[in-house]
């Protein structure tokens, strides 16, 4: 039996982890927490298999996975590695993988020559939401500025990839998601051609003990409960008028494309605004978040 995989990806707090959990209700299906470090550890970068392993073993995000001697697995290739990891982590081997690493939309041509039969979800949300969600957290853009810049190459690579790539990548809104999940999770089963329905939210798969426990009550602490459609509109009681402004002053274009409504165009934000804004995403990013980033994560 084969393992097949599907990637979910999109622009991080995009509610990939919300989908990857939602989508256990297919049969047979394993999700694990991300798995970065499958662009990052690359098998041709070795000489042999064991150094491929030793590198997977010692990767931060991997021992998240919480397993051990992996040193252990006998593989040939890549594919048969991460097959063989995944029956070691689901106890048998699961029919489906579904990984929800939010970069997996960028690497659509790598993960499709590991696993050729592979189908990819694009999740998009409202790009003031994502900022809104983001910009708090010891990672990703702080500004609104940084915030616009990186959901708009996000979302451009995946509507991309979708153009070129439409047998194998789907685009679903987190909007969507939340306000109807079981009619975009069947939506999803026949796109993904699997023989599966289901009726109601009662059959949908809620475990989030994949998610290491500082993340379930952290910044996944939604991830194991039934979608809240209220969440899609928190940005705009949160995020301040000021920063929704810098938001659309460059995202509005593709804001209203994709249907999320903009504000009407108001006073451009100032050059000292947007100055600012630079030296404080410089300032954040490269001073103050790195140590907070390595302390919640243990890393040394």
């Amino acid at each position: 039996m084969a393992m097949n995989a599907i990637f979910v990806g999109g622009s991080p707090r995009s509610g990939t982890t919300l989908l990857g959990t939602l989508l256990q209700c297919i049969p047979g299906a394993c999700v694990t927490d991300e798995s970065p470090f499958k662009d990052t550890v690359r098998w041709a970068n070795f000489e042999d298999e064991n150094q491929f392993k030793n590198a997977i073993a010692n990767d931060h995000k991997f021992k998240h996975w919480n397993i051990a001697g992996i040193e252990n697995i006998e593989c040939p290739s890549e594919r048969e590695f991460y097959q063989l990891l995944l029956t070691k982590f689901h106890g048998t081997m699961p029919s489906y993988w579904i990984d929800h690493t939010p970069a997996n939309i960028r690497s659509y041509g790598r993960l499709k020559s590991i696993f050729p039969e592979a189908k990819f979800i694009h999740l998009v949300r409202d790009g003031r939401a994502v900022a809104n969600s983001v910009m708090p957290l010891e990672w990703g853009a702080n500004t609104p500025a940084a915030a616009a810049k990186q959901w708009m190459e996000d979302v451009a690579i995946g509507l991309a990839t979708q153009v070129m790539h439409p047998e194998d990548v789907t685009m679903v809104k987190y909007e969507t998601l939340v306000a109807k999940p079981v009619d975009t999770i069947n939506n999803l089963f026949a796109f993904l051609g699997i023989d599966h329905r289901i009726s109601g939210v009662e059959e949908l798969n809620l475990d989030a003990s994949f998610l290491p426990q500082s993340m379930r009550v952290g910044q996944h602490k939604n991830v194991g409960k039934l979608p809240n459609p209220s969440n899609a509109n928190k940005w705009q009681t949160q995020l301040h008028d000021r920063d929704v402004a810098k938001f659309e002053h460059y995202a509005r274009g593709l804001l209203v494309e994709l249907g999320y409504p903009a504000r009407p165009p108001g006073k451009r934000p100032s050059k000292i605004s947007l100055l600012r804004g630079m030296i404080a995403e410089k300032w954040l990013s490269r001073v103050i978040n790195p140590p907070k980033y390595r302390a919640i994560r243990g890393i040394e």
